[in-house]
């Protein structure tokens, strides 16, 4: 059997593997602080657009009150006020904005830190794909040793027979193929330079297979 144990190997790293240990906890940490401010930018916006609704149901209702001065003005001075309550909200959504900015680059240091540790995680493969392949050569020597025992222990007789003169003679295109040794091995396509192409193997980091 074919290294087992470095198959198991692989699974229990796919069970296990944790990437971004590091990574986590700073994001656990921002994602508190970015959730409190985004929350603060829903409110501010919810409430400027509330603010502009109202705006513009006065505005509306004012040209009806211009008949009735005192309706219309206190309409006007309700408008003033709505106008600068949303320049007001604006500025301090504004400054809400200037915080998730500003939070983002206090913040880059630490993921900085925090992606070059888990970077040093990184599992290389390539030990694991030359273990394998010095396997896989044992294998097939292993496998190649075996059958050229066999087809020793049998050859002598068997070229006594087919290559006897008269059976040379009475089936002449017979005995040139029959018993050679090359056909005797394991078999490879030719074709193939390689048991895995580095084109595949690179897919396969990438966690594809075509």
């Amino acid at each position: 059997m074919l290294n087992i144990e470095l198959k198991t190997n692989f699974e229990e790293v796919v069970a296990e593997i944790d990437l971004f240990a590091n990574t986590r906890e700073v994001l656990e940490v921002y994602n508190v602080e970015k959730g409190a401010l985004e929350e603060r930018k829903a409110y501010l916006t919810n409430s400027i657009s509330e603010l502009e609704d109202k705006h513009t149901q006065i505005t509306i209702e004012a040209d009806t009150f211009k008949s009735d001065v005192g309706k219309y003005l206190a309409a006007q001075r309700q408008l003033k006020d709505l106008i600068m309550e949303i320049e007001v909200m604006m500025v301090l959504l504004e400054e809400v904005d200037e915080q998730l900015q500003d939070l983002k680059v206090q913040h880059f240091p630490k993921f900085k830190a925090s992606l070059n540790a888990d970077r040093n995680h990184g599992i290389d493969v390539t030990p694991v794909m030359n273990k394998l392949k010095n396997d896989l050569l044992d294998e097939i020597i292993n496998l190649s040793n075996k059958m050229n025992e066999q087809f020793s222990a049998v050859a002598p007789e068997i070229y006594d027979v087919i290559l006897d003169d008269e059976i040379v003679r009475v089936y002449p295109q017979d005995t040139s193929y029959l018993f050679k040794h090359d056909v005797f091995r394991p078999m490879y396509a030719e074709a193939n330079d390689t048991v895995i192409s580095r084109y595949d193997l690179f897919n396969a980091v990438g966690g594809t297979k075509l």
